[in-house]
């Protein structure tokens, strides 16, 4: 009897020491929240105008002379390398011309060291006075009207040797050819164009700026590019050209270059192009994903710190949101310079609740 006493005494002293465990406060979880400070910045206002890409390389292919199209090597969309045959002409005509032009230096030739030796004869028959002056003035004629009738062939034949390479067109650099414009055994003049070439490494974007704007815009401003087709990919690009005269519906053209392109871009697709243009005086800023808005009105979460080490309290304030940019929205008021504001779980915390601090944008 007396060993059961003691086994339940011992059961209810362990029953009764876990159950003050079981009352004993547990330690409160707290969110960590992460936060921007508030800080004055120069005012910018973004506006977007319309384009579309060019290719940075355009270079119209022509022919220095006349002739029929024998060969068209050229095709819309190949990409062809520096020193290809683009297209050539018929070269027969010529390359007989300039056959009769080799024929008529060795002509020359012939006459002109005729005319040196005669000369190098009378001289020697003069000096000996076997000959009159003037018989010796007119070898010395004779041998310098052959040595310039020689020089004047030479140049023609020269010049043979360059129309006969003016029938070919060779690619003047890495592209892709992006329009033809004749067939072959067509007559060709001397200029017209057959083939355009367009550089495939390197894009440009054409905009149209109003003139309420053309005049903020400067060579080496950096703006945004975005193409239609492409919406989820931005691209950096830099202004390049800017228009001193407006072109059709009174815009003015501004060429931007971009940083870097990627292989599906092509000439001719719609673009966008994003500028930021500053104004006098600062604002504040909060990042858009710190802003809300319900029925009461458009509302930050401040995060308030505590005397506790890494523990700070959440307060809705309410403010008044100016436009979007790309620094967040423009707070005109309800912040000062300096508060935090909570940038991360904005739907999962509440006025008053207590969090963690994490780390600062």
């Amino acid at each position: 009897m007396i060993q059961f006493i003691k086994k339940m005494f011992l059961l209810l002293i362990l029953l009764c020491g876990a159950c003050s465990a079981d009352n004993q406060p547990q330690p409160e979880v707290l969110r960590p929240i992460r936060y921007h400070v508030v800080k004055a910045e120069s005012i910018s206002t973004m506006r977007s105008f319309s384009g579309v890409s060019v290719a940075a390389t355009e270079t119209k292919l022509s022919f220095r002379i006349s002739g029929a199209l024998e060969r068209l090597t050229a095709k819309i969309g190949k990409n062809v390398k520096q020193g290809d045959l683009i297209a050539s002409l018929d070269d027969w005509d010529m390359q007989l011309q300039y056959e009769e032009g080799r024929a008529s230096v060795l002509n020359a030739e012939v006459q002109e060291s005729t005319a040196k030796a005669n000369l190098s004869r009378i001289r020697d028959l003069y000096e000996n006075d076997n000959v009159a002056l003037s018989e010796y003035e007119q070898a010395k004629n004779t041998y310098a009207s052959s040595k310039a009738a020689l020089e004047v062939q030479k140049k023609q034949l020269d010049q043979l040797k360059s129309q006969l390479q003016y029938t070919e067109i060779k690619s003047p650099m890495n592209g892709i050819v992006t329009e033809i414009l004749v067939a072959k055994n067509e007559n060709i003049s001397a200029g017209q164009v057959i083939a355009v070439l367009s550089s495939n490494d390197d894009i440009e974007v054409e905009v149209g700026v109003p003139e309420a704007y053309i005049a903020q815009i400067e060579i080496g401003m950096v703006t945004g590019v975005v193409f239609s087709s492409l919406q989820d990919q931005r691209y950096q690009g830099v202004v390049t050209e800017v228009s001193y005269v407006a072109a059709e519906y009174s815009t003015y053209p501004v060429t931007i270059r971009l940083k870097k392109s990627a292989s599906e871009l092509r000439p001719g697709m719609p673009a966008e192009a994003t500028f930021a243009f500053e104004k006098t005086g600062k604002a504040l800023y909060a990042p858009s994903h710190s802003v809300a808005e319900d029925t009461d009105g458009t509302y930050v979460f401040l995060v308030k710190k505590t005397p506790v080490d890494n523990v700070a309290t959440i307060e809705r304030r309410s403010v008044v949101a100016g436009e979007l940019t790309d620094r967040g929205f423009v707070i005109r008021e309800g912040l000062i310079e300096g508060d935090a504001v909570a940038t991360s779980g904005v739907s999962k915390i509440s006025d008053g609740m207590k969090v963690r601090f994490g780390s600062a944008l």
